[in-house]
C-alpha cells in the first residue's frame, strides 16, 4: 500500500510475494503491516510505468533528479542470478540490490543509467547479513555523473565502491516498469523479506535518515 495512491499491483497470481505478520523488523512497523516473503524465483510488485515514475525520480519535465530510497531489508541470500533487487525502476534505470554473498552476509549496490555508462557502486563490505533485518537507505543527485550515491546501513552512513564510472547524462527513467523485489523480466527476484519500502523525489539528510531509522 502506498500513501501516495501509488499501491502495486502483481503481473500474475503466481507473483504475490508471501505476507508475515508475524516477521517485521521493529515496533515501528506494526505487526498488522508485517512484511512480505520474496521467494526469490518469481515474486514481484509492479509499481507503476517508466513514465510514471520518470516525472519523480527521472528526467522527465518537472522532475528534480534528486532521490532517496529506503526499505527494510533481511535476505535469505542474494536472490536470483545473484543480483536480488529491492527496487527496480525501468530495468536498472534506477536500482538497488544485494550481491556477493559470501559468510552470511551480501553487498548492497546501487545502480543508476547514464546516456555514455551506467553507474553501479556497491558497499566496501558485505554490510548486510543473511537472515537479519537491516535497514537500508540511499541518496543520490543525479545531475551530474560525477555525483556519488550516499549508502546508509541502520542509518549510518557507510564507505562505498564505484564499480562501474558513469558518464554522460542521467538517462531517466525509460525502460520497462518498476518493481519492488524483482525486475520486468523477472529473473532478478528477492530472496527474504522486505518492509516499509519507500521513495522520495528529494535528498534526505543524514538527519532524516536516521530518523526513519
Amino acid at each position: 500500500m502506498s500513501g501516495r495512491g501509488r499501491t502495486g499491483t502483481f503481473d500474475a497470481i503466481g507473483d504475490f510475494p508471501t505476507i508475515d505478520t508475524t516477521n517485521y523488523p521493529s515496533t515501528y512497523v506494526q505487526q498488522t503491516t508485517g512484511s512480505l516473503t520474496f521467494d526469490g524465483a518469481v515474486d514481484s510488485i509492479n509499481i507503476g510505468t517508466a513514465t510514471t515514475w520518470d516525472a519523480i525520480i527521472g528526467n522527465a519535465a518537472g522532475s528534480t533528479e534528486k532521490m532517496a530510497f529506503s526499505a527494510w531489508v533481511r535476505p535469505t541470500s542474494d536472490g536470483e542470478s545473484d543480483f536480488g533487487r529491492v527496487l527496480d525502476f525501468g530495468s536498472q534505470d534506477v536500482a538497488i540490490f544485494v550481491s556477493g554473498e559470501s559468510g552470511g552476509a551480501v553487498y548492497l549496490q546501487y545502480s543508476a543509467r547514464f546516456t555514455g555508462a551506467i553507474g553501479t557502486w556497491r558497499t566496501n563490505t558485505r554490510a548486510v547479513t543473511l537472515s537479519e533485518w537491516t535497514h537500508i537507505a540511499v541518496t543520490f543527485d543525479a545531475a551530474s555523473a560525477s555525483n556519488n550515491p550516499i549508502i546508509y546501513i541502520n542509518g549510518v552512513a557507510v564507505a562505498i565502491t564505484e564499480t562501474s564510472t558513469p558518464s554522460g547524462d542521467y538517462d531517466g527513467i525509460t525502460g520497462d516498469n518498476c518493481y519492488i523485489g524483482n525486475n520486468q523480466a523477472k529473473n532478478r527476484t528477492f530472496a527474504g523479506q522486505l518492509a516499509d519500502v519507500a521513495v522520495w523525489n528529494s535528498l534526505l539528510t543524514a538527519n532524516e535518515i536516521k530518523s526513519i531509522y
